[in-house]
Parts: structure tokens; sequence; C-alpha cells
């Protein structure tokens, strides 16, 4: 599954696939000017979710504060 979202400027892509656990999880890839942005995630970790729509949102959200943080 997939969702994408405009912010700021930038496309957010979130592809969202489970686990070897069966959780749900985001893959976030954020772009401008239909050109790959290169931006250090400010987790770690990758949340794990219940279902793939907690997921995409989730996605939506990390790419959001990946944005806000390197726009500061």
């Amino acid at each position: 599954m997939q969702a994408t979202d405009t912010f700021m400027g930038h496309e957010i892509r979130v592809d969202a696939t489970r686990n070897a656990n069966g959780a749900w999880v985001a893959q976030v890839r954020i772009f401008r000017d239909g050109t790959p942005v290169d931006l250090p995630a400010p987790e770690l970790v990758t949340p794990e979710w219940l279902t793939c729509d907690e997921a995409l949102r989730g996605g939506i959200d990390q790419g959001r504060v990946i944005i806000r943080t390197r726009d500061r």
C-alpha cells in the first residue's frame, strides 16, 4: 500500500509493508521537484503498526517531522 502527501514544498511518499513479525511498518521517502531528498530521520527505530492505514498515517507524520526539522 502507498500514500503521498505534499508538505512545505516537498512530496512525502510512504510505502507500508509487513515485517517478519507481521506488524506494519512504513518506509518514508521525500522528494522536492521530483528529485529524492536525502534527509536524516530523527528516529533510529521504525515504529510498528497494527494496520496498514496506521502505518501510512504514521509515515506521513514522520515525513512532516523530518521536513520541519530540516527547515528550522
